[in-house]
């Protein structure tokens, strides 16, 4: 399977959209601030400073996640999805990975990454912390 890294464009808004609603009701529940977010990701993220990534699997969008700007180099992970076909191939690390080396390549520089999460997050504490020695100073799980 080929796993690509590509950044957001307008026309993966859907996809994003998609993808964080049938997570978020899956495994949460939907909240307000997470429909305002989800209704328009480039007003709301991009333009404000953040990212999306999306992980394609053979072509298709197997995953994806956003870096909330909260404040100088303080970046917010979150709105991160797997599609269901793919959550056992461990595409959400490599989704975490590869977004990072994407960023680190166009010189991308964040100090603090806060991941808050109502489940356990275990399982990318590696991945995370890898991170932090490589490209974040520090890496905070709330």
């Amino acid at each position: 399977m080929n796993i690509e890294i590509i950044g957001f464009r307008e026309e993966l808004a859907v996809h994003f959209t998609e993808l964080n609603l049938a997570w978020l009701k899956k495994y949460f529940v939907v909240e307000p601030i997470d429909h305002e977010v989800l209704s328009d990701p480039k007003r709301l993220i991009i333009d404000k400073g953040g990212f999306i990534f999306f992980a394609t699997a053979d072509k298709k969008i197997a995953g994806t996640f956003a870096l909330i700007k909260t404040g100088g180099d303080e970046y917010e992970l979150s709105k991160m999805a797997v599609d269901e076909d793919f959550q056992l191939l461990d595409a959400l690390a490599l989704i975490f990975v590869g977004g990072f080396q994407l960023l680190a390549a166009f010189g991308f520089g964040c100090q603090v990454l806060v991941v808050i999460s109502r489940i356990q997050v275990n399982s990318l504490v590696p991945d995370l912390e890898r991170l932090a020695h490589r490209d974040i100073q520090k890496v905070a799980i709330v």
